[in-house]
C-alpha cells in the first residue's frame, strides 16, 4: 500500500514530466520551469507537501493558473509579521514598482521551489547564509538607491567582527536577523524594534549577556535606564554595522585601544557634558598629563580612559565597585605601576587648579608661583637686554650721524616700504588667527577686543591697503627715477656668478666677496618674490572675499584652490621674511643691531663701498626730491 508521501511524490513526478526545466524548454522560458533536484531537496518536498498543495486548480490537464501560490496560506504568522515590517510596507506601497526582484516577496529570501529549512546549511536562510541573502538587495547599489539607502551597512558588516567571524564554523556570530528579526523588520524608531535605541542593550545582551549586565549597572546604563537618551549604549561606542575587532590577532596595542577615540567623542563636547553636570575638562586635563602626551605621540603601553575607569563596568568614584574608588585606587594604579602605594595613587590624573585634595591645591599654588616667577625673571631679562640693545642702537646712530652718507632710497620708497611693512604685519597676524582659530594668538586678540568679525574686516582693509600700495608702486615705476631703479633690480645672468662668489667667500674659498651693485642678489630675490607673492595673494584674496561673484566665471573648485594657495603663500612669505629678510635687516653682522636705511633711506659711504662696491664707488646721484 502506497503511503501519503508516496502518493504526493507520484503526483509531483507527473507535474515534473512537463515542468522540469529540462523537460520542456518552452515552459521553462515562460517561467514555469522547475529544477527537479532543487525541489526534491526542498523543505516542502521533504515534509510531504506536493505541487497541488500550493498550486490549487491544477488537478486536471491541461490546466490554467487560476491564482498564484501564496505562502501566507500556510505561514500566516510569518506573513503577518512581514506585512507589519518595513519590507511588507514597501511591497504594499510600491506593488509592481518594487525595486527588489519580482514575484512572491517570500521567495526573494527563501527561494521558490528550492526553499530549505532554516537549519539546512545549504538553505538561503541558514544563519551562515543570511548575510549573503540580505546582501543580494542591500549590497546592490541600484536597488538600495531606489529607497534612499546605501550599501555601506552591508559592506561594513562584512568587514566587522560579526561578519568576519561568521565564516568560523566553531562560532555563531550575529547576523542580520539576530538584530533586525527575520520577518518583523521594523524601523529603529519603532518601540518594538530590536534596534530601537532603548532596546539596544537587550538586543546585544542576547549574545553578550555578561557584558550587558555590567553595562546596565554602570553609570552609563543607569543613566540610560532613567531616560538620559544621550548616555551611550552599545552602538555608540562599538558602532552599528562596522563593529571593530578589538583583539584581532596581529593587531598592535594601539589599534586595540579604540577607546582613546571613543570616549573623547562625548566627553569633549561642552554642550553635552554641561547638560548633565559632567566636567568637560576631563579630556583636556588627561591629555595634559604624561599619559595623555605619550598617547598623542603614539605610545601604546600607556594608561587611557579604560585603564582606570573600566570598559563596561564604569561606576562613579563614590561607588565601592568603582576601579577609581579611593579604596581601589592602589590596585588600579598597581596594574601598570607595581608597588604603587596610597600616596602614589592619590596623585590626581585630571588636574584642575584649585580643585580637589590638598595635593591639588598645593600644586595649584606652586603653579601660580612659577607663573609669577617666570614673568618677573624673563621680564627682568628683557629689560636688561633692552638696555644693552638701546646702548648699541644709540652708538650706531651717533656713528652714522657723524659719517658721510649718500641716499639709498627716495622718500617715496621709504614711505612705500613703511606701508608694505605695516599692512603685511597686520595681514599675517589677522590671517593666521583666522586660519588657526585655536592658536594662542587668537585668544589674545579676543581679549584685546578683536573678535573674529572684527579681525576679518581688519584683514580685508589691510589687504586693500597692500593692493593700493602695489598699484602705487607700479605707477611709480613709470617715473624717471622709478625706471632707473627698475633697470637696477632686474635679474641678470651675472647674479648667478654673484651668488657663487659670495658663498665661496664665506666658505673661505675666495679672498673677497662679490662686487655687488646698488641691489645685490638678496635684494633682487626679495623684491621679485614680493611682486609674485603680492599678485598671488591679491588674486586669491579677492576670490575668497567674493566667492559667489568669482564662481560666476570660474569653476567651482577655484574657491577651494584659492583658499589653499592663499594660506600656503602666506606661510611662504612670512617664513621668507623671518628667515631671509630679517637676517639682512637685524641679524647680519654688518648691520647689527638694525639697518636704519629703511627709516631714513640713507647709507654711510663706507658701508656703501663695503657692501655695494659697484654702486658705492660711483658718483652719488641723488633721487629726485619733491618740490616744495
Amino acid at each position: 500500500m502506497i503511503g501519503l508521501a508516496g502518493v504526493v511524490a507520484a503526483q509531483d513526478e507527473l507535474c515534473l514530466d512537463c515542468h522540469a526545466a529540462a523537460a520542456d524548454p518552452e515552459l521553462a522560458a515562460e517561467g514555469y520551469g522547475v529544477d527537479a533536484a532543487a525541489w526534491n531537496a526542498s523543505i516542502h518536498a521533504e515534509s510531504g507537501f506536493g505541487c497541488a498543495d500550493c498550486h490549487e486548480g491544477t488537478d486536471d490537464y491541461p490546466h490554467e493558473v487560476t491564482a498564484p501560490a501564496l505562502c501566507a496560506d500556510c505561514h500566516d504568522d510569518a506573513a503577518e509579521d512581514f506585512a507589519r515590517g518595513v519590507h511588507g510596507e514597501s511591497h504594499e506601497r510600491n506593488g509592481e514598482d518594487e525595486a527588489w526582484p519580482a514575484g512572491e516577496p517570500c521567495s526573494v529570501c527563501h527561494g521558490v521551489h528550492d526553499a530549505r529549512a532554516a537549519a539546512d546549511p545549504e538553505g538561503r536562510v541558514h544563519y551562515r547564509n543570511i548575510a549573503a541573502t540580505c546582501g543580494e538587495c542591500h549590497g546592490d547599489l541600484a536597488i538600495v538607491q531606489e529607497y534612499g539607502l546605501s550599501t555601506a551597512p552591508f559592506d561594513n558588516y562584512q568587514k566587522s567582527v560579526h561578519g568576519r567571524t561568521n565564516g568560523d564554523s566553531e562560532k555563531h556570530a550575529a547576523v542580520c536577523t539576530d538584530c533586525h528579526r527575520a520577518h518583523l523588520v521594523l524601523r529603529a524608531n519603532d518601540p518594538e524594534s530590536l534596534i530601537n535605541p532603548f532596546r539596544i542593550p537587550a538586543t546585544c545582551g542576547t549574545c553578550h549577556d555578561e557584558v550587558s549586565e555590567q553595562y546596565l549597572g554602570s553609570v552609563h546604563g543607569t543613566a540610560f535606564e532613567h531616560g538620559v537618551s544621550a548616555s551611550p549604549t552599545c552602538t555608540d561606542c562599538h558602532g552599528i554595522h562596522s563593529i571593530k575587532i578589538v583583539a584581532e590577532e596581529g593587531a598592535t596595542p594601539l589599534e586595540e585601544r579604540l577607546v582613546r577615540s571613543t570616549c573623547v567623542t562625548c566627553h569633549s563636547s561642552e554642550a553635552l557634558m554641561s547638560e548633565y553636570g559632567v566636567a568637560v575638562s576631563r579630556v583636556a586635563t588627561y591629555q595634559a598629563t604624561y599619559h595623555g602626551l605619550a598617547a598623542k605621540r603614539g605610545t601604546a603601553a600607556v594608561a587611557d580612559c579604560a585603564s582606570c575607569h573600566g570598559i563596561h563596568a564604569i561606576y562613579p568614584s563614590s561607588d565601592p565597585r568603582s576601579s577609581i574608588a579611593p579604596a581601589n585606587l592602589e590596585a588600579t594604579c598597581g596594574h601598570c605601576h607595581p608597588g604603587a602605594g596610597e600616596q602614589f595613587a592619590r596623585n590626581p590624573v585630571h588636574f584642575v587648579a584649585g580643585e580637589g585634595d590638598p595635593g591639588t591645591v598645593v600644586a595649584s599654588w606652586v603653579r601660580s608661583f612659577y607663573l609669577s616667577l617666570i614673568a618677573v625673571v624673563i621680564g627682568g631679562m628683557l629689560i636688561h637686554n633692552g638696555i644693552i640693545l638701546r646702548f648699541h642702537l644709540r652708538r650706531r646712530i651717533r656713528q652714522e650721524r657723524g659719517a658721510a652718507s649718500r641716499r639709498r632710497f627716495s622718500p617715496s620708497q621709504v614711505a612705500q616700504h613703511s606701508v608694505l611693512l605695516v599692512s603685511f604685519i597686520v595681514l599675517a597676524v589677522t590671517g593666521f588667527v583666522l586660519a588657526y582659530p585655536d592658536m594662542w594668538g587668537s585668544r589674545l586678540l579676543e581679549v584685546l577686543g578683536l573678535t573674529e568679525g572684527a579681525r576679518r574686516w581688519v584683514h580685508r582693509i589691510a589687504g586693500v591697503v597692500l593692493m593700493s600700495a602695489a598699484a602705487y608702486h607700479v605707477a611709480w615705476l613709470w617715473t624717471s627715477y622709478g625706471r632707473q631703479e627698475l633697470r637696477r633690480i632686474l635679474p641678470r645672468l651675472a647674479d648667478l656668478r654673484e651668488i657663487a662668489d659670495n658663498l665661496l667667500f664665506h666658505l673661505g674659498r675666495r679672498d673677497k666677496p662679490a662686487a655687488a651693485g646698488k641691489f645685490d642678489y638678496p635684494a633682487k630675490l626679495e623684491y621679485w618674490s614680493m611682486v609674485w607673492g603680492t599678485a598671488i595673494m591679491a588674486v586669491t584674496g579677492i576670490i575668497l572675499w567674493f566667492p559667489v561673484w568669482a564662481t560666476t566665471f570660474l569653476p567651482f573648485w577655484a574657491v577651494k584652490v584659492s583658499e589653499v594657495i592663499h594660506l600656503f603663500e602666506a606661510w611662504l612669505a612670512t617664513l621668507a621674511i623671518l628667515v631671509f629678510h630679517f637676517f639682512y635687516v637685524f641679524g647680519h653682522p654688518d648691520v647689527y643691531p638694525l639697518s636704519f636705511s629703511m627709516l631714513h633711506g640713507r647709507m654711510t659711504k663706507r658701508e656703501a663701498r663695503h657692501r655695494h662696491p659697484e654702486w658705492g664707488d660711483q658718483e652719488a646721484v641723488s633721487p629726485p626730491r619733491r618740490r616744495r
